[in-house]
């Protein structure tokens, strides 16, 4: 779900090298709306609301339920009488991420934002020089193994997202 978050509004490419997509953890976030063309992504969809971003991922099991839904919020004085399902919130830009599966590592690296990776899981098979690099310098910290995550590592590095991989259950 949390990767769906922060890759929602960009969508793959078949000529990568000509394909900026959008990150909200930039400051720049251009305006991202209904009514721009979603071409390849599918089971979710993206409003803006007050420059704020209102977000439904619906269930692929089952048909017509929602599976939850974010608010990414800029400015929350904006939405405080805001009344719809609102599942999570999440603060934009976002400044820093654990990521408890290797598995999104590589779409940081896509988004030009591995810096923001301060956490993962596994750690030691990271395959991207650059992270592995961060890791090695003590600069990204491993969580442990994907399914015996340190929880109080987590916690304790205060992370604004944490990105976990669902393995067959919501």
């Amino acid at each position: 779900i949390s990767f769906v978050i922060v890759f929602l509004s960009s969508a793959c490419s078949e000529n990568a090298k000509r394909y900026r997509p959008v990150s909200f953890f930039s400051s720049k976030v251009r305006a991202v709306s209904h009514k721009n063309k979603i071409k390849y992504s599918l089971g979710f969809s993206l409003e803006e609301v007050k420059n704020n971003y209102y977000i439904v991922v619906y269930d692929p099991w089952h048909a017509g339920d929602t599976l939850a839904t974010y608010l990414l919020i800029r400015n929350e004085i904006t939405m405080k009488n805001f009344n719809r399902r609102v599942d999570f919130k999440v603060q934009i830009p976002v400044q820093n991420v654990a990521s408890l599966s290797l598995t999104y590592l590589g779409m940081f690296d896509l988004l030009g934002e591995t810096d923001r990776v301060i956490a993962t899981t596994e750690a030691k098979y990271i395959y991207n020089p650059i992270l592995y690099q961060r890791f090695l310098d003590g600069k990204l910290v491993s969580l442990g193994e994907s399914m015996q995550i340190n929880g109080e590592a987590v916690i304790g590095l205060f992370p604004a997202l944490v990105m976990k991989y669902l393995y067959g259950g919501k």
